[in-house]
């Protein structure tokens, strides 16, 4: 268990909504070769305003009533996430996560009442929407990573991905990549390669691949404590019904496919003569 004795900041679509993150309700998992990290995130959004006096018509007297305010955010799919720990104590502040929200939720408890609760996904995103093509015959593992990358760079028309990272990696006699995506190429090549030893990827928060075995990957430095410098408060409070939400889903969006193989279909028309001696035509 970490503690934190520095705020967590939260920036979506380049908006800081620090201070509207529900503590106790983020995650963030990652595994050795499965590609791409995920994170769920809870924003609560209180937007009503102030209590004012309000006249009654039915009693003529003045009661209280909530003005409401707007919205304070409003996430939609694909909106960039950036969460980071302030933490400054060990050469910080650390990024936690960034990606892509997919699956914003919004679930509204009240007139002046919004929470959201997202579902995002790392950079490897972009490796899951780019396809890659080719054939590698006799090359290294770390060659054919890097190839791949390059033509999906050249597919995205900038330098999305870079590949300091690369390990080298063992001769594999054969791979084909046939119009796949550039995620699934990186985990065939993996498998290929991990004939003596266990080979993965995967991107990190700069968009560098990491393409190693368990053998090169440098051991881990933990430092356990049990001394909590700080603690962190949280209020908050709802209004039913917690049955309805509003959600989109920006995780299967599409701007080109391509397709192979189809049938062409035209009208031909010949001319000759006949002779009374030629038995053949050229058409």
């Amino acid at each position: 268990m970490a503690v934190f004795d520095a705020p967590i900041t939260t920036v979506v679509n380049n908006q800081d909504i620090s201070r509207h993150l529900r503590a106790l309700d983020w995650s963030i998992s990652q595994n050795f070769g499965r590609q791409g990290v995920t994170a769920h995130l809870v924003w609560t959004d209180d937007f009503g305003t102030s209590r004012a006096l309000k006249n009654n018509p039915a009693t003529g007297m003045n009661m209280p009533a909530t003005v409401a305010g707007t919205p304070t955010f409003n996430i939609q799919p694909l909106h960039t996430v950036v969460m980071t720990d302030a933490n400054t104590d060990f050469g910080g502040p650390y990024k936690l996560f960034t990606g892509i929200i997919t699956t914003p939720k919004l679930v509204t408890y009240g007139p002046t009442w919004n929470e959201w609760q997202c579902d995002a996904i790392d950079c490897t995103t972009y490796a899951d929407n780019i396809l890659v093509q080719g054939t590698w015959l006799g090359n290294t593992a770390d060659v054919i990573v890097k190839q791949l990358i390059a033509f999906a760079n050249a597919q995205f028309g900038a330098t999305v991905f870079t590949t300091a990272n690369v390990k080298p990696g063992p001769v594999i006699n054969k791979y084909r990549a046939n119009y796949i995506p550039l995620s699934t190429a990186l985990a065939q090549v993996a498998r290929l390669a991990s004939s003596t030893q266990d080979y993965a990827y995967f991107f990190d928060f700069s968009r560098d691949c990491h393409f190693f075995s368990l053998t090169q990957n440098s051991a881990p430095v933990v430092t356990f404590s049990d001394n909590a410098t700080g603690a962190a408060t949280s209020t908050q409070g709802w209004i039913s019904d917690t049955n309805f939400a509003y959600e989109w889903d920006g995780s299967s969006l599409r701007n080109d496919c391509i397709v192979q193989g189809g049938v062409y279909q035209s009208l031909r028309v010949d001319n000759w003569v006949g002779n009374g001696s030629q038995r053949a035509y050229p058409l």
